[in-house]
């Protein structure tokens, strides 16, 4: 932080420079340092692109939608964005990210599947992350199916995003998750458990324990009333 604000200060005019200032803000939590350096970085280069703009532009949307809760703005950088570098994966799942927002789910999975192809184009990216096209898009296309109670189908996409990364706590928890409500208590279980051993955090540990819950009230309802 110390080094990039001396940069940004000595040569305030130098896109770069600001580029570098508002990651580093965003790195130390400072939110609003973040979206003033790279709303300058974006000043800075509009009209002469460069290489990490598309970056930038897709960190400052996500800034706004989550800081500032202003999603038009986002919109507006996303849209920005993609007509800069089309096949920019990071920009699509940003994009995907901002529909669950508004509500619109069916047009979030049409931009996370967007994703998904854009992944071919990574290497040509600045600055991208290629987990987005690895799994993180599936495992959000089945977040979307969840909220709409299509959790069978939600799995599928779970499944596929694990075949990847069997390991990613909110792919455990959400699988998990699909298998209680689609009725395997049993596979539920396994998940919900493996989750509590392997993370050992408190988000783990409220779900293991909000299904022991919810399984031990099950098993009472199941069982034989008593007479006197």
């Amino acid at each position: 932080m110390r080094l990039s604000r001396i940069a940004a200060q000595r040569e305030p005019n130098d896109p770069f420079h600001q580029y570098n200032l508002g990651m580093a803000s965003l790195l130390s939590g400072d939110s609003a340092g973040a979206i003033a350096a790279l709303d300058r970085m974006s000043e800075l280069t509009r009209g002469e692109p460069r290489g990490y703009r598309a970056h930038g532009l897709v960190v400052l949307a996500d800034l706004y939608a989550r800081c500032r809760d202003d999603l038009e703005t986002a919109f507006a950088l996303v849209r920005e964005c993609l007509a800069l570098v089309p096949n920019y994966s990071s920009a699509h799942f940003t994009h995907g990210k901002l529909l669950v927002r508004s509500g619109n789910l069916f047009e979030a999975r049409n931009a996370f599947g967007r994703a998904i192809a854009a992944g071919a184009h990574d290497g040509e990216q600045f600055v991208v992350d290629d987990e987005i096209a690895i799994w993180k898009a599936h495992a959000e296309i089945g977040a979307t199916l969840m909220l709409e109670n299509r959790h069978a189908e939600a799995l599928a996409w779970l499944d596929l995003a694990a075949q990847a990364r069997p390991a990613a706590q909110p792919l455990v928890i959400n699988r998990a998750k699909c298998h209680e409500a689609i009725g395997d208590p049993a596979g539920a279980q396994t998940l919900f458990a493996a989750a509590f051993n392997g993370f050992r955090d408190e988000a783990s540990a409220v779900e293991w324990i909000n299904f022991l819950f919810r399984a031990h009230r099950t098993r009472r309802r199941r069982l034989p009333s008593r007479g006197r």
